[in-house]
Order: structure tokens, then sequence, then C-alpha cells
């Protein structure tokens, strides 16, 4: 049968046996101690005894001897003299007869003793008055009967129990010296004992926990230097216990170590480490594919030796930042391969404190970079190659509107405004999607000033004033006097395209209220129509590209999809947000943007 002992079971064996032990030697030296007690008890007794028949013996005959004197009859103090005699030897056989109680024979002694003292007493007594009658014979009479009742009170019986109590009080040092002395062979025969036992219990189950636990380090070490684990511990303790589950990490781990290495050996992506002297340390396979080189060839070398010398300063800087900061946003750079091809490089990096090492990615981003200097060259074509001939297109339009060519027939006049209007739709698709990608390449530039915001609602009236009266929606401007930190021109056009949309969707009667309030540091613009509103779902996606509002054809009013999406990206370039709000109770939808205060504006 196999018993599960838990660590705390051995240890709980390693301290209770011993005590146990300690407890029953404990239990055998008290047995002793009580015995050597009740042994030097009954000497003291015997000895107490001895004494008080010794007294007794004594007192008798000193009565005897006074009673025979001539004076006794006429003699006072010979008379008090016997009754102090008798007082005493009736008081010492009280104390012996307390002693024997528990012994039948010595206590019937004692009364038969006390008996005859009686009896003697009463003698005594009857001397006294014979003495008194001058009845010389009647005190020869009684002095014999005192004689026999002394033989009988000092009986060979008592004073064989004297020397038998004296015998018994005189044996006790010797049985004292014999326990005391067994009481010192048993200690130390029980602590020699004890002593051998707690070592050997020590030894056995230190040594099992120690082999063990110096197999547990082994496997430690053996697993830091990824060797084979030794064979794991049987049993079921807890060392076993933790010996099962660091195999079980240590599977894990190697899982985890292969998993990880074919992911690196396989990634498309360069990844490496490179101490702090900038020399590669370690390289993954995709070094040959993306960089032309081995990772052979890269250990020990120098990863600045890859950089283009217009990109060095910029690549040491950054990784210098690394050491001062907790993070590094990814840089890119330009590296020369091993068959001297440029590459464009998005280079991840991460700093190691404790192993004074940088992590890095390489990731090859050259085919992303042509994509957007294609994308610039599209953009550049568009904008010379398309928008140039719709102005054209637009003009030749309008000349033909206003008769240029002669006056139009009334259907040839609704074909060319269908055509103006259509040209004037691609007009503004392409401004629109210009005017975003400009923002998204970054070269957008603001030109903030501190602006009073009822000055921008006033710029934007002449604008989406026609487009109100067109729908007979009513304009509610809300006069303010914040002053915002901005550039004009673009924020203008963000109300103007909001408000405009607003307009757009409101009923006829209804109302488009803007305004301006602050909040903290900064300062909240509001839209608010009485429209259909925004359903929840689409409260985000529509500040997205090419995203429109479709409910119905009420609904849809045309339009390119890029509007809010500009809007987004020009608030966003300000560093404030912008969302949509539609509440319950409310028709509508409220459009809000934050921009920077004045308070903001650089002194």
């Amino acid at each position: 049968m196999h018993f599960r002992i838990s660590l705390f079971q051995k240890g709980l064996i390693l301290v209770s046996v011993p005590l146990i032990f300690e407890l029953i030697s404990y239990g055998v030296l008290a047995d002793l101690y009580k015995k050597a007690q009740a042994d030097a008890n009954q000497a003291e007794r015997a000895r107490e005894i001895s004494d008080s028949i010794n007294l007794i013996v004594r007192d008798f005959y000193d009565m005897i001897t006074t009673i025979k004197s001539a004076d006794f009859a006429t003699d006072p103090s010979m008379r008090a003299r016997k009754e102090v005699l008798v007082g005493k030897a009736f008081q010492e056989m009280r104390t012996v007869q307390n002693l024997v109680m528990d012994e039948p024979r010595s206590k019937a002694l004692m009364d038969e003793v006390q008996m005859k003292a009686r009896q003697a007493n009463e003698t005594l007594d009857q001397v006294k008055a014979a003495y008194d009658r001058n009845d010389v014979q009647e005190c020869l009479r009684l002095r014999q009967s005192l004689n026999v009742l002394l033989k009988q009170i000092i009986s060979p019986e008592l004073l064989s129990l004297a020397r038998q109590q004296k015998e018994i009080g005189d044996r006790s040092p010797e049985r004292q010296a014999y326990f005391r002395q067994l009481i010192s062979q048993q200690l130390a025969i029980f602590i020699a004992f004890s002593v051998l036992l707690t070592v050997v219990l020590a030894v056995i189950v230190s040594n099992g926990i120690t082999r063990r636990l110096s197999i547990l380090a082994e496997n430690s070490l053996r697993l830091a230097r990824e060797d084979e684990l030794l064979p794991a511990l049987t049993g079921s303790d807890e060392i076993a216990q933790v010996d099962q589950v660091f195999h079980t990490m240590a599977e894990t781990l190697a899982e985890a170590t292969r998993v990880e290495r074919t992911l690196i050996e396989n990634a498309r992506d360069v990844i490496c480490s490179i101490d702090k002297s900038g020399k590669f340390a370690t390289v993954s396979p995709a070094s040959s594919k993306v960089l032309g080189y081995s990772p052979e060839d890269l250990l020990g070398k120098h990863y600045i030796d890859l950089i283009v010398a217009e990109d060095v300063a910029h690549v040491l800087a950054s990784m210098d930042a690394l050491l001062a900061a907790e993070g590094q946003e990814p840089f890119e750079t330009k590296i020369k391969r091993k068959d001297g091809a440029l590459i464009d490089i998005l280079f991840s990096a991460h700093w190691s404190n404790q192993e004074k090492t940088y992590f890095c990615v390489l990731h090859d981003i050259t085919e992303r970079k042509d994509a957007e200097r294609m994308k610039q060259e599209v953009l550049a074509m568009v904008s010379h190659d398309l928008r140039t001939p719709l102005t054209a297109i637009r003009h030749l339009h309008e000349m033909l509107a206003m008769g240029t060519a002669g006056e139009l027939p009334e259907g040839a006049r609704k074909l060319v405004q269908r055509a103006d209007a259509a040209s004037k739709r691609m007009l503004t698709l392409v401004n629109d999607l210009l005017e975003i990608e400009k923002i998204r390449a970054g070269m957008m530039e603001l030109n903030r000033t501190k602006i009073p915001a009822a000055n921008l609602f006033d710029a934007c009236m002449p604008i989406i004033a026609p487009l109100a009266e067109e729908k007979s929606v009513r304009l509610n401007i809300i006069e303010t006097n914040i002053d915002v930190f901005a550039d004009p021109n673009r924020i203008i056009q963000v109300i103007v395209n909001i408000a405009s949309n607003a307009i757009k969707f409101s009923p006829q009667g209804s109302t488009v209220t803007i305004s301006a309030q602050s909040k903290g540091n900064a300062v909240q613009i509001q839209v608010k129509d009485q429209g259909p509103g925004i359903p929840e779902h689409m409260r985000e996606s529509i500040f997205n590209r090419f995203q429109q509002l479709q409910q119905g054809d009420d609904l849809n009013k045309g339009g390119t999809g890029l509007g809010l999406a500009i809007c987004k990206a020009i608030v966003q370039l300000h560093g404030g947000e912008i969302w949509v709000e539609c509440r319950k109770e409310e028709a509508g939808s409220t459009f809000i943007f934050t921009i920077a205060g004045a308070a903001d504006s650089p002194t």
C-alpha cells in the first residue's frame, strides 16, 4: 500500500516521535520520583512512630518512678508531674494512632495500649485515694496492678513495632540514594536515546529532502543551460509535485522556444539584437532575403555600416533616445543591401537596460514607399490632368449657359445644367481627395492665430445662408465673446461643411443652431439641427472616408463622402476631437468639435 507523506507530515514525524518518547521518559522518571518521595515519606513516618513509642515508654517509666515516691500522696508537685506525664503519654499515643491508621494490626495494638494506659491512669487515681486513707495493703495491691499494666503497655509487640519503624527509618538514606541513582541512570539513558532517535530521524528525513532538492536545483541549472533534465522525482510529496510542475514548465518553455524559433526563422522581417557597442549579436534568417546578408555575415558587424550616409545622424539620435526614454516610436531609414540596392526600412527598437541590448525589428517598407510615391505621382496627375480639364469644362458650361454661343433651346439648357452639375461634383471629389491626401501626407500647414469665435461664425454666413434660404431653414447663431487659437480658414471650412450637412438633412421650417462655449482650456463649437438624427451604429463611422448616411432616398443628399473625414483630420491637426450626439428626447443631431482656447496661444 502506498501512503502519501507530505513534507509537513515528515516534519511532524520528526518532531512528534522524539516528543512522544520524551513524554514517556518523563512519565517513567515521574513515577520513580513519586516512589522515591513515597519511600521518603514512609521513612519519615516510621521515624515519627518510633520516636513517639520511645516517648511513650519513657513517660510511663517516669510516671511509675513518680508514683513509687513516698511523697506522691502528700506532695502536690509530684501529683502534678504525674498529670503532665499522663497527658504527654496520651498525646504521643494519639500521634501514633494517627500514623498507623492505615495499618490494622498496628492500629489494634495502639488501641489496646491506649486502653491499658487509661486503666493505669485510673489505677493511679486509686493509689492516691488509698494513700489518703492510709490503706497500705490497698496501695501495695494497686502498685502490683500498675506493674502488670505497665508490662502490658510496654509490651514486646510495642517495642517490636518501634524497632521495625526505626529500621525502616534507618534504611531511608540508602533507599533514597538508590532512587537517585536509578533516576540518574534512567535520565541518562532517555537523553542518549532521545538524541540518537532525533539524529536518526533528522538524517533520514533531511537526506531524502536534501537529495530531492539537489535534484530540483540541478534541473534548474540544466534548464538554464538548455540541457536535458534529470528524470522526474517519484512520490507524491510537495517536492515531487514541484519537480513534476518543473518538468511540465520545462516542456512548455521548450515548446514555446520551438514556436518562437520557428516564428523567427520564418518571419519576413529581420529580427535581431544589437549590443551597446552597436554590433549585431543575433540575427534571424530573414536577413538573407531582406538585406542580402546571411546571419553569419552580420554577426559582429556594426549596424551603422548598413545605413546610408545621409540617415546616419538621424538613426544614431533615435537609438540614443532609447537609452533615456522608456520607448521610442519606430523610425524610417534607408539601408544599402549587400548587392548595393537601397531599400526603405521601418526600424523598431527596444532597449533592455537589464541585458544592455537593443532588440530590433527591421521591416522592409520599400514596396509601401514605392506605392506612396506612385500615389503622389497619381495625385499630381489628378491635380494637373483632371482638375484643369474639369475647370475648363465648367467654364465652357457657364459660357454656354450665358448664351455666348447663342440662345440655347430649353432642352439643351437643361442638358448643359446637368453636365455642369456633374462636372462640379467631379471637381469637388477631386479637390476633396487632394485635400485629405495632403493632410495624411503631413503637407497641410496651419496658420494659427487668436480670433473671436463670433468672427468665424460671421465668415460662414455668406456661404451657408443661401443654402439655408433655399431649404427654408432658419439659422440661429448664438452670440459669444469667446476667443480661439486656430487657423481661421480651416476652422471656417469645418463649420461650413458641418452646417451645410445639417441644412441638407433638416426639414423645412426647422432651425440649425451654431454656438461656442468654453470647456476648461478648450472651446467647444456645436452645430445642432432638427433633422432625423443619426443611427447609433453610424455615429463613429460617418467620420471615415467615403461614408454617407443612407437611410432612404429622401435622406440621400449626394456628396463625396469625404467632407466629415476632412473635418476630422483638420480638427485633429488642431489637437482637438470631433463627435456627434443624438438625444432620444430631442430631434436632430449635434455635431461637436473642440479646439484650443485663446489661453493656450503662445505669448
